[in-house]
C-alpha cells in the first residue's frame, strides 16, 4: 500500500484523515491498523520515494501533501538515517538558495524527528548538518523572518539551546 493508496482508504473508509490516526491506533485489533501494519514498509518507501522526488525536483510546496504519514506515524528509529538524508540535501540546496516552502515543511519533519526520537542512532550527525544549517539560514536575507526564526527554534531543540 503506497501513500496515495493509504489517503484512497480514508475516502473509502469515509474516515476523514485527521481522524484516520486515532481510528488507526484504537485497537490493535482494527482493520485499519491491521492493514497499516501490514504495509508499513511499502507506505514509508513511498514517502521516502515521493518526498526526494519532489525535493529533487524543487516542488517544496508539494512535500506537505505527504505529511498525513507524520500524523499516523508509521516511522521508527531506523528511519533516522532517511530523515539525516533529507537534511543533507536541505543543507545542500541552502547554498544555492533556500525558500520559505522548503524552510515550512523542513521545520515540520524535523518536529516529527525530535518528537518521535527517531534521529537517536545518527544523532552526531544530526546535529553537525543542523549546526552547518542554522548557520546558512541566519544568512538568508530572501526568506520569511517568521519562516527562519520557527526553523532556529527546531534546531535549538535538538541542539540544547533553549
Amino acid at each position: 500500500m503506497t501513500a496515495n493508496q493509504y489517503i484512497e482508504l480514508s475516502c473509502i473508509a469515509k474516515i476523514p484523515l485527521k481522524d484516520l490516526a486515532r481510528e488507526l491506533y484504537s485497537s490493535p485489533n482494527n482493520k485499519y491498523y491491521i492493514l497499516l501494519e501490514q504495509n508499513r514498509e511499502s507506505i514509508i518507501n513511498d514517502f521516502f520515494e515521493t518526498f526526494f522526488l519532489k525535493l529533487d525536483q524543487k516542488k517544496y510546496s508539494l512535500l506537505k501533501e505527504h505529511f498525513i504519514l507524520l500524523l499516523i506515524d508509521p516511522f521508527t528509529i531506523k528511519d533516522g538515517p532517511r530523515f539525516l538524508q533529507m537534511l543533507y540535501f536541505v543543507n545542500n540546496e541552502a547554498d544555492s538558495g533556500i525558500t520559505d516552502d522548503l524552510l515550512d515543511n523542513l521545520w515540520t519533519i524535523l518536529d516529527n524527528v525530535f518528537h518521535n526520537s527517531l534521529h537517536e542512532d545518527v544523532q552526531n550527525e544530526f546535529e553537525t548538518e543542523l549546526k552547518k544549517l542554522r548557520l546558512k539560514i541566519l544568512r538568508l536575507p530572501h526568506c520569511s523572518l517568521d519562516s527562519v526564526a520557527l526553523l532556529e527554534q527546531k534546531i535549538g531543540h535538538f541542539l540544547g539551546y533553549d
